[in-house]
């Protein structure tokens, strides 16, 4: 039995550019740490969160999506992309984006934010 996971990467307007599904180890200590091990790590994520202000188009966000289904990709062969309008049929949520202030002026800083069935979102 598999713990099921959708992931949706946004771009600055809050639209989705993947959905990526995950049939095993959805949850947090599997799943949720590879999101933030692959964040810690990733070359084009460090240059995001250093960037002085949001990326605006290609090489940003959207490069920084296909990296990470390429990345989990590696980890499972359970990983495949999702329509992002299914149901909520998933154990858990993910969603990495960009916190608000990044376009007011702050410097560009990356977030993931997970939540289990009906709770509410949580940064993780």
């Amino acid at each position: 039995m598999g713990t099921r996971s959708k992931t949706n990467v946004l771009d600055r307007n809050g639209n989705i550019i993947i959905s990526i599904y995950r049939q095993m180890d959805g949850d947090i200590e599997h799943h949720g740490r590879d999101l933030k091990n692959f964040l810690k790590r990733n070359k084009l994520a460090k240059q995001i969160n250093k960037a002085t202000r949001c990326p605006e188009y290609g090489g940003g966000m959207e490069d920084l999506a296909g990296e990470l289904f390429c990345f989990l990709k590696t980890k499972t062969k359970e990983v495949m992309p999702a329509h992002p309008d299914t149901n909520n049929d998933y154990a858990f949520e993910y969603e990495i984006g960009f916190f608000e202030g990044c376009y007011n002026g702050g410097n560009s800083t990356l977030y993931i934010k997970v939540k289990y069935w009906d709770t509410p979102w949580k940064i993780i």
